[in-house]
């Protein structure tokens, strides 16, 4: 395993919001997160990956 810490700043319809996390890869931080979001603001899954499905720019994701 090689962790490594990072910072994603999702924009959920204007509202931003920054979580931290440690994980291998970005795909990873980004799975890691949205769950995290899902379960702070009460979101199903679906719903929360339709948005952050990659068309908007709408998350960023640095490694810290």
């Amino acid at each position: 395993m090689n962790e490594k810490r990072y910072k994603v700043t999702l924009n959920w319809y204007g509202e931003i919001q920054e979580f931290w996390t440690h994980a291998d890869s970005n795909t990873q931080a980004k799975t890691f997160t949205l769950q995290k979001f899902c379960i702070k603001n009460n979101r199903t899954p679906g719903s929360v990956w339709a948005y952050f499905n990659g068309q908007k720019d709408n998350i960023k994701i640095e490694e810290a």
